[in-house]
C-alpha cells in the first residue's frame, strides 16, 4: 500500500555505459524519490558486459536485447528512446530515471521534462554538463560509490571536472544571503535553493555527508550560527576595505613603490587574511580593485604608486552619467576603475527608473569616486507606483546620494500619457522637498508645463539643475528659471 502511494518511476539503464557495481546505489538513491515500478536494462547480451543473471534477478531488472548493427556504435540508444516514448504516452509512470553517462540522451531528458515528467539522471562524473543540467536531478554514481567506500582521496582527481564546482556553490550561497539583505539564512533553505539550481548538487560529491560540514570546512567566507534547533548561514565579517587598501599601499611601498606581478598582492592579502577573496569587495579582478585605490596606477601586470599631482593640476567632475546602463555590463568595472588614470576624479550617476536607482545605491558603496541621484525619468513613469516613491525616499537617505533625478516631462514621445508624467513629476518634486535634496530635471518639448509645475510647487526653494532642451528663447527672461539655475551652483 505504501509503495502504491509513491511516485512511480521507469528505470532505464544503458548497460553499455554503466558498470554493474553501481546497481545497489541506483535503487538506494531512487528510494528517496519514488518506487521503480518499471526496471529495464538495454544492451547486446551476446557479449559480456558485467551485468550477470544473478544481479538482474536480485534487482528485478528486465534485460532488453539490442544487437549492434554496426561495429563501434552503441546499439542501446534508440531502443531506450523508443521504450521511453511508449511509457510516456502510455501514462504508466510519473517520472523517469535515465541511467547513463552518454550525452546522446540529453534530448530525451529534455523531451520528457517538456511533458512535465520528473527526470532523474544517474551516471559517472564524466557525464557532460548538457545531460546533467537537462535532468531535474542528476546523481554522480562514482562519487557516491567512492564516498561509501571511504576513498575521499579519489575525489581530488580530474574525473570530477564536470561536477558543479565549490566556487559556483559558494557564489550561489553568497547571492542567497545578499537577497536576504545580508541577514542569516536558514541552512535548509540554502540546501533547497542549491538543489533547485544545480541538478547534480549533492554534498557527497565533495566527500561530505552534511551541508553544514561542507560549508564550515570548504568556504571561508561564511560562518554557521546555531539558534536552538535551527542552523543559519551568514557572511563572515570582512576586514574593512580601508584596512585592505592600507595594507596594499604599504606592501607596494615596501617593494620600492612598484610590483611587476599583481598575484603577489593577492598572495600577501591571503597570507594576512584567511579566506580572502577580492570578489567579497565587489570586484572580479584584483587589477580592478587596485585601480580604484587613488594613489595606485595599474598597467598590465604592474602596479605602481602614483606620483603626486603637480600643484594646480585638476581632475574632471562628471556631474551627469549613466554607467548603470546595460551597454556597460561587459566592461563597466574596468572602465570605472580606469577613470582616475584618465583624469576623471568624481562621477554622479543619475537614475532613470527603479532598477537603475537600485543599482546606484549599491554602486556608490563600491566605487569611491561615484555619487548618485535616484529617481524615475518621465519616459519610465507608466509603471511607477506609490510604493516606489517610498522606496526612493529610503534610497535618498543613504550615504552619497546627492539628488532626486532624473525627473521631469518629455513630450517628444506619445507615451507615457502627459497626465501620468505630470503626476509623477509633481510627486518626485515633493519627495525632494521632503528629503531636502535638489532635483535634476529632464524636459523636452514640454517647457511651459515644466515651468508651470515648477512655479506651482516653488521648485526654486528646492534647487537643482536642468538637462535637455528646457530653456527655449521665450523663457530666457523668466526669473524663476534663472533663479533655479543659479541655485544649482551651490550643489
Amino acid at each position: 500500500m505504501i509503495e502504491e502511494e509513491k511516485n512511480q518511476f521507469a528505470v532505464l539503464i544503458d548497460a553499455d555505459n554503466i558498470s554493474p557495481k553501481y546497481a545497489p546505489i541506483i535503487f538506494q538513491e531512487l528510494e528517496a524519490y519514488g518506487f521503480p515500478s518499471c526496471r529495464r536494462i538495454y544492451g547486446n547480451w551476446s557479449k559480456a558486459n558485467g551485468w550477470n543473471e544473478e544481479l538482474l534477478l536480485e534487482y528485478s531488472i528486465i534485460p532488453v536485447q539490442q544487437f549492434s548493427y554496426t561495429s563501434g556504435k552503441n546499439a542501446t540508444d534508440m531502443a531506450m528512446v523508443i521504450d521511453a516514448m511508449d511509457l510516456l504516452y502510455g501514462k504508466k509512470v510519473d517520472g523517469f530515471c535515465i541511467v547513463t553517462s552518454d550525452s546522446d540522451f540529453t534530448r530525451l531528458a529534455m523531451r520528457l521534462r517538456e511533458e512535465h515528467m520528473y527526470v532523474i539522471g544517474m551516471g559517472e562524473s564524466k557525464t557532460p554538463v548538457a545531460l546533467t543540467r537537462a535532468c531535474n536531478k542528476f546523481i554522480h554514481l562514482n562519487l557516491i560509490y567512492e564516498a561509501d567506500r571511504g576513498k575521499e582521496e579519489d575525489m581530488e582527481s580530474d574525473e570530477i571536472e564536470n561536477v558543479t564546482s565549490l566556487d559556483e556553490i559558494s557564489y550561489t550561497i553568497a547571492d542567497i544571503i545578499s537577497e536576504n539583505g545580508n541577514a542569516p539564512v536558514d541552512l535548509g533553505k540554502i540546501g533547497n535553493r542549491l538543489n533547485a539550481k544545480y541538478s547534480d548538487f549533492d554534498v557527497r560529491n565533495y566527500g561530505y555527508t552534511k551541508l553544514s560540514v561542507l560549508i564550515d570546512e570548504e568556504m571561508d567566507n561564511f560562518m554557521l550560527v546555531q539558534e536552538d534547533t535551527n542552523c543559519y548561514v551568514e557572511f563572515k565579517e570582512l576586514t574593512s576595505r580601508e584596512t585592505i587598501e592600507e595594507e596594499v599601499i604599504h606592501f607596494v611601498k615596501k617593494n620600492g613603490g612598484s610590483l611587476d606581478n599583481l598575484s603577489a598582492v593577492t598572495l600577501e592579502l591571503k597570507d594576512k587574511h584567511s579566506g580572502f577573496n577580492i570578489k567579497d569587495y565587489g570586484y572580479s579582478r584584483m587589477s580592478s580593485f587596485l585601480r580604484s585605490i587613488r594613489c595606485l596606477t595599474v598597467n598590465g601586470n604592474t602596479v605602481r604608486l602614483k606620483k603626486r599631482r603637480e600643484k594646480g593640476e585638476t581632475m574632471i567632475f562628471d556631474t551627469h552619467a549613466h554607467y548603470d546602463d546595460k551597454q556597460f555590463d561587459q566592461d563597466r568595472e574596468e572602465l570605472l576603475a580606469s577613470m582616475k588614470d584618465n583624469g576623471i576624479g568624481t562621477i554622479v550617476d543619475v537614475g532613470s527608473n527603479m532598477e537603475t536607482s537600485t543599482w546606484i545605491v549599491e554602486a556608490v558603496t563600491r566605487y569611491p569616486m561615484m555619487y548618485g541621484a535616484v529617481g524615475v525619468h518621465p519616459s519610465d513613469t507608466a509603471e511607477l507606483k506609490e510604493s516606489d516613491i517610498d522606496t526612493l525616499k529610503k534610497y535618498a537617505a543613504m550615504d552619497r546620494i546627492l539628488a532626486i533625478g532624473e525627473i521631469g516631462l518629455d513630450y517628444y514621445w506619445d507615451e507615457p500619457e502627459r497626465s501620468i508624467q505630470k503626476k509623477w513629476f509633481e510627486a518626485q518634486i515633493e519627495l525632494a522637498r521632503d528629503v531636502k535634496l535638489p532635483i535634476i530635471i529632464h524636459s523636452r518639448d514640454a517647457a511651459k508645463d515644466t515651468y508651470d509645475i515648477m512655479k506651482a510647487l516653488h521648485a526654486e526653494e528646492i534647487g537643482g539643475w536642468f538637462t535637455v532642451f528646457l530653456i527655449q528663447k521665450r523663457w530666457q527672461g523668466n526669473s524663476l528659471i534663472w533663479d533655479f539655475i543659479l541655485e544649482s551652483v551651490a550643489l
